[in-house]
């Protein structure tokens, strides 16, 4: 016998319509949790790994800070941005600094579709981003629409340095 003819001798139990009011639904605690969508998770393509990447937004040196971060921006002519993380030992013991390294990736992700697109974002974490009272999500979102309006409209292009030997004004 043929594998189509086998499937012609089974009954059909596609053709029953869908009643949810007859349907049992399985408990809330049963099924497992959805996944994030891919647009709200925080994946490699939106990092900033390389030395060179970093070297490259510092180098422009179009920032905006307040008492929690300071965030350094660059076009990166991308229909996406990058993030990258510059958390030092002053912040805190390692702990301490992988605390503000998670709260300041999740800002990026959860935010992302509300911040500028197209630029490679270096975040750098003060001493008071690691206390638990600091909202580095409302920073972080505020220092980035700054950051870059800053750069779109030259606002930074007269602290821009010509060579990496000059020293800052």
């Amino acid at each position: 016998m043929q594998c189509h003819a086998k499937l012609a001798t089974l009954p059909n139990t596609c053709t029953a319509e869908y009643n949810p009011s007859t349907m049992a639904s399985p408990s809330t605690s049963d099924r497992p949790e959805p996944a994030a969508p891919r647009s709200r998770r925080f994946g490699n393509r939106e990092r900033l790994r390389q030395h060179a990447q970093f070297a490259r937004v510092f180098a422009e040196r179009c920032s905006a800070g307040d008492d929690l971060l300071v965030v350094y921006v660059v076009s990166n002519d991308l229909p996406w941005s990058r993030l990258g993380l510059r958390v030092g030992r002053k912040v805190g013991g390692a702990v301490r600094r992988s605390l503000v390294r998670r709260k300041v990736r999740e800002a990026f992700r959860v935010n992302k579709v509300d911040l500028p697109t197209g630029f490679d974002i270096v975040c750098v974490a003060r001493q008071k981003a690691a206390d638990r009272s600091a909202d580095v999500t409302a920073s972080f979102c505020t220092l980035v629409v700054r950051a870059s309006d800053r750069y779109r409209g030259r606002g930074c292009a007269d602290r821009r340095r010509t060579s990496p030997d000059e020293a800052p004004k």
